[in-house]
């Protein structure tokens, strides 16, 4: 990740892996939703009918896993990069 800033000036470049515990107060309900509102959703909508029930019930499912006292529980994780570019 950090190779194409190298290689465009940056220096100091530092790539830092950030993993956070993520809660969805909504419980499994608003979570399976969440999938709805992703980069993914237009080809969840275009899925046969059928399909999308399956999807919503095996995601309902694993979902029902990781609830607490109606709250989804997880981790989220992203890659923070910081650089610095000379002027």
């Amino acid at each position: 990740l950090a190779r194409p800033f190298e290689a465009s000036g940056f220096s100091n470049v530092s790539v830092e892996n950030v993993i956070k515990p993520l809660e969805i107060a909504g419980g499994v309900e608003q979570a399976v939703s969440l999938a709805y509102a992703t980069p993914i959703a237009p080809k969840l909508r275009d899925l046969p009918q059928a399909a999308q029930i399956q999807f919503r019930d095996g995601l309902t499912e694993c979902l029902r896993q990781l609830t607490e006292d109606g709250t989804t529980m997880g981790k989220m994780a992203s890659n923070l990069l910081t650089a610095r570019k000379p002027v």
